[in-house]
């Protein structure tokens, strides 16, 4: 049996990923709206530590405090709220409710 391996861009693919995330969420995060520069990383929803690959339907644009807040344990909510939208727009179960 082979084992999945989660999808690690790397140099021009990574960075058109990235691209292609930012200009989906309108350069903005995705739980405040606050303005995110270009060029930023964009967050993993299933961290990458956890099997998350580098793929759109894994990516969301964060500020740099909700980020922060969902790497050290306090961005409970930004982090459903980004699961719920990836659900929504990859209709990965997503009930198609308001975001």
């Amino acid at each position: 049996m082979f084992k999945s391996h989660p999808v690690c861009l790397h140099g021009v693919a990574l960075r058109n990923l990235c691209q292609k995330v930012y200009e989906r969420d309108h350069g903005q995060c995705i739980f405040c709206g606050r303005y995110v520069p270009e060029g930023s990383k964009p967050h993993h929803v299933k961290f990458k530590s956890r099997g998350g690959g580098d793929t759109e339907d894994n990516l969301v644009m964060l500020c740099y405090e909700c980020h922060f807040q969902v790497h050290h344990g306090m961005g409970k909510l930004v982090q459903e709220k980004a699961e719920r939208l990836l659900a929504w727009l990859y209709d990965k179960g997503g009930q198609g409710d308001e975001i």
